[in-house]
């Protein structure tokens, strides 16, 4: 197993396991922790990595701000935060929880088409004002979430089953299915990518070729 390299840029990685893999047995399989990047999937392969893993795609739905749902077509999105109110806030801002779940509410009800857009980003933005201070406004970015809809074009079972709810930023239960969410999305381009039989079996090389020395030696 490979791991403890520090967010390397991915030609770096591929000097690395290079020169390991030129002194691993070929019959060690190579594991890389939390280094599964698509765009290198062929070149690890090429380089006898036989197994990845990563909880990056899983984290990013509650780290950063513009990119917490990914789509199966590549694109990603940023959740709509709807934070609950400390208790300090509800103390000292008047309403706070009334807009909280105004917030809540406007959403879902954008959702079955009963609001308009800028009614709903004109109660976020409010609600966003009061409980994150001077961050930068989101309110282009919603925009682009709340267009799209992305989650009633997803085939996953949460979005499925959850619909609006994955792309509301709330609570660690809600963010963590947005990121099992994001796990199908990376685990459906990963398939994308192993359909291709030459990659395939470029990628299993190690195993293959062990397979087929037991193969034989059944046969005599």
């Amino acid at each position: 197993m490979i791991q403890s390299i520090k967010s390397p840029k991915t030609e770096e990685i591929h000097q690395i396991v290079d020169e390991v893999s030129k002194v691993v047995p070929r019959n060690i399989d190579i594991h890389l922790f939390g280094l599964a990047r698509l765009e290198a999937m062929r070149k690890f392969s090429d380089l006898g990595i036989t197994s990845v893993d990563s909880a990056s795609h899983l984290r990013r739905a509650w780290l950063g701000a513009k990119d917490n749902y990914w789509t199966v077509d590549g694109e990603t999105y940023a959740a709509i935060r709807i934070p609950q109110p400390t208790k300090a806030q509800i103390g000292a801002i008047p309403g706070i929880s009334d807009l909280e779940q105004n917030c809540l509410s406007r959403v879902r009800e954008y959702d079955q088409g009963k609001v308009s857009l800028e009614m709903v980003l004109d109660e976020l933005e409010k609600y966003d004002s009061l409980v994150m201070g001077d961050r930068k406004s989101m309110r282009k970015y919603y925009e682009r979430t709340l267009l799209s809809k992305p989650w009633k074009k997803c085939p996953c079972d949460i979005c499925k089953k959850d619909g609006v709810e994955v792309i509301i930023f709330r609570g660690n239960n809600r963010n963590r299915r947005r990121g099992f969410h994001n796990t199908f999305v990376f685990y459906q381009s990963l398939k994308r990518l192993l359909k291709d039989e030459s990659f395939f079996f470029s990628k299993s090389h190690r195993n293959f070729e062990r397979q087929l020395k037991s193969e034989s030696s059944l046969l005599f």
